[in-house]
């Protein structure tokens, strides 16, 4: 059996035959990397490295397939200013999965895992339009189905209170103030959601917000996720409370103007936080980097002090 080097060295001469330029590589645990040129367009290439990964990377092939598909069909008045990477290949290179999109810059890049730039408040519209776009589309996604969601025997707390405990079995002492948070939260509805939104998977492109990486994208998710999880990577994992709570500010804002129940979007979002925050608190444990903005948020979970939305 080859060894995930030798497929993946056997992959870029097969683009190269293709005519493509390699530009740089980049090897991560679940996934590698090229990015690529090919007559001045940049693309990347994806492909799994582990058999678990091919489930997901076929869900962010379809994710970027019908997103684009509900794009041309939106009419131009309710349509966001998005630009999702088009899908130019995709199939099985040794029994792994991989794709090919017509690339973004990473140039372009408004943030990445520890910071966030300058310009992303100039983005905020845009999040909010794309988050608020996605509960009106209706489309079948591969992760729907899998056996991450079981809804024959759980309801959709006892999922969240699932996963939350999956989170805190990382540390030694569970986070209980925050599984206490998610068993007082009356969870209800569920939308289509990107699922991983953050700084690194946001490109600015002179007014229009490139959005990439949505395999964990699915209809099966509570609503507000979305704000939740890119707030909480905001606050603490960039360590910039001030966008995090500009980006809440305007996002409560469009909730207002939308008859949006006010009352379980609050109970949703903390709730919501308070999961991810476990999952947060959990690796940044383990790489033994807490830093106090995420003691911060965790007391602002705790002791419900959201004065943005007020």
């Amino acid at each position: 059996m080859q060894s995930n080097q030798q497929s993946n060295q056997n992959a870029l001469e097969l683009l190269a035959q293709k005519g493509f330029e390699i530009v740089s590589t980049l090897e991560k645990k679940r996934y590698f990397y090229a990015f690529l040129k090919k007559e001045s367009i940049n693309y990347f290439f994806k492909i799994a490295s582990e058999n678990n990964s091919n489930e997901f990377l076929l869900n962010e092939i379809q994710w970027n397939n019908q997103i684009n598909e509900a794009l041309i069909s939106t009419e131009d008045n309710k349509k966001p200013k998005i630009k999702i990477p088009i899908v130019t290949d995709s199939g099985i290179f040794n029994k792994k999965q991989y794709a090919i999109f017509e690339g973004l810059s990473v140039e372009k890049n408004i943030g990445n895992n520890t910071k966030v730039n300058p310009e992303f408040i100039n983005y905020i519209p845009n999040i909010i339009d794309f988050i608020f776009w996605l509960k009106t589309l209706k489309i079948e996604l591969p992760l729907d189905k899998s056996k991450m969601f079981n809804h024959k025997t759980e309801t959709l707390k006892e999922r969240i209170l699932k996963f939350a405990n999956f989170y805190a079995q990382a540390v030694d002492k569970k986070p209980h103030h925050l599984i206490d948070v998610i068993k007082t939260t009356p969870f209800e509805g569920m939308s289509l959601s990107h699922c991983d939104i953050r700084p690194a998977h946001l490109f600015g492109l002179d007014g229009i917000l490139g959005i990439i990486d949505g395999e964990w994208a699915s209809n099966k998710i509570p609503e507000h996720y979305d704000i939740a999880l890119c707030y909480l990577r905001i606050f603490v994992s960039t360590q910039n409370p001030e966008h995090a709570n500009s980006l809440l500010k305007s996002y409560y804002s469009r909730c207002l103007q939308e008859h949006i129940n006010i009352e379980q979007f609050k109970n949703h979002f903390r709730g919501l936080l308070a999961l991810r925050a476990i999952g947060g608190y959990c690796h940044a444990y383990l790489g033994k980097q807490i830093s106090k903005e995420h003691f911060e948020l965790e007391r602002k979970i705790v002791e419900n002090d959201f004065k943005e939305l007020n």
